[in-house]
């Protein structure tokens, strides 16, 4: 609509309206009318949407010179059904190799350990990640402790978390096969907790601490896992 509304601006405004739908109509070689118009709105409605699920569909699969050429055919179709209906039927075609990669993959070990910024990525505060299994907790206590008394920081918050079903997937067997499990086997926790570790204040003092180091006796149990970490405390020279 003109900026300005009065008559002659209206009827300037008419005159390039009818010029314009009387250009469109002759390159359509059809009458533009109200109910042409709704139907070629539905039609790049569903053509965005086609679009939408190929590019979905195509991620990882096809690389960007390629779906560009693709989606670039939307401009010199001469038939927009036929146009959505063959992309339709690419956009299946790669959903069935998407599928088929998938079943590809599975039997494949899948490590469930992810980092700890997870947790924390936005705290701008000094950051040690530290994993060590079960001594987990432990170890980040020890590491605080040294921190705190060595005068480098005034206090230390030591943290840790856990999952019983990705430890077990990841130590023992996936919780799906449904192996028995043993009177005297382990479980781990599902939770997390954490402990602030300072130079003054009340609570637990750590007066000291002993690192273990590896001792592989050949325990194979994975239902047993303190067998396997005990001979590291036996054998510890002072």
């Amino acid at each position: 609509f003109p900026p300005v509304k009065n008559k002659d601006s209206m009827e300037e405004w008419n005159r390039q309206y009818e010029a314009c739908r009387s250009a469109v109509s002759r390159h359509l070689k059809k009458p533009l009318t109200e109910r042409a118009l709704e139907q070629s709105r539905e039609q790049i409605r569903q053509a965005k949407w086609k679009i939408h699920e190929f590019v979905q569909a195509s991620e990882g699969i096809l690389d960007g010179s390629c779906r560009m050429f693709i989606l670039g055919s939307y401009y010199c179709m001469d038939n927009f059904s036929e146009w959505c209906s063959q992309l339709e039927c690419l956009t299946a075609r790669l959903h069935k190799e998407t599928f088929g990669r998938h079943h590809k993959s599975i039997g494949k070990s899948r490590v469930l350990l992810f980092g700890s910024p997870v947790y924390f990525p936005n705290y701008k505060i000094p950051f040690l990640g530290v994993y060590s299994a079960c001594s987990t907790m432990s170890e980040s206590i020890m590491l605080g402790a040294m921190l705190v008394n060595a005068g480098y920081v005034k206090r230390a918050v030591a943290a840790t978390g856990s999952h019983f079903a990705s430890a077990e997937r990841q130590y023992r067997y996936p919780l799906e096969l449904g192996c028995t499990r043993p009177p005297q086997a382990q479980w781990t926790v599902t939770g997390a907790g954490g402990c602030l570790v300072s130079s003054s204040g009340d609570g637990v003092k750590i007066t000291s601490a002993t690192m273990g180091r590896v001792c592989d006796y050949g325990v194979t149990d994975v239902n047993n896992m303190g067998a396997a970490m005990a001979p590291a405390g036996a054998i510890i020279t002072p």
